[in-house]
């Protein structure tokens, strides 16, 4: 309903989705077509591997970030919250480097 979009963190990807664009997810998110494509069996076997790649880079990425600890504690480097922010998101950037790279 509505209301449970509205007390969702507004800052989610979900939100942050211009009109029309979408996102590739599994079939956990089956309710938000309107924001979400996922694997069906009508798509052709070419479109459906690409999806499994997507979804397999986004697994990578996922697991990284833990391997990496990014995400294990807190940040606690920086002189304040803006700075903390600015060092985690760089933090966050290089990771994803690496991962397009590797």
């Amino acid at each position: 309903t509505d209301e449970d979009i509205n007390d969702r963190d507004q800052n989610a990807l979900y939100f942050q989705l211009e009109e029309g664009d979408k996102c590739v997810a599994d079939s956990g998110y089956a309710g938000e077509p309107e924001k979400i494509v996922m694997t069906q069996d009508e798509h052709p076997k070419d479109f459906k591997e690409f999806l499994a790649r997507c979804k397999n880079r986004q697994e990578t990425f996922h697991w990284r970030l833990k391997a990496f600890n990014i995400l294990g504690g807190r940040f606690r480097h920086g002189i304040s919250v803006e700075h903390r922010m600015e060092l985690h998101r760089m933090a966050v950037d290089v990771i994803v480097g690496v991962i397009q790279y590797d």
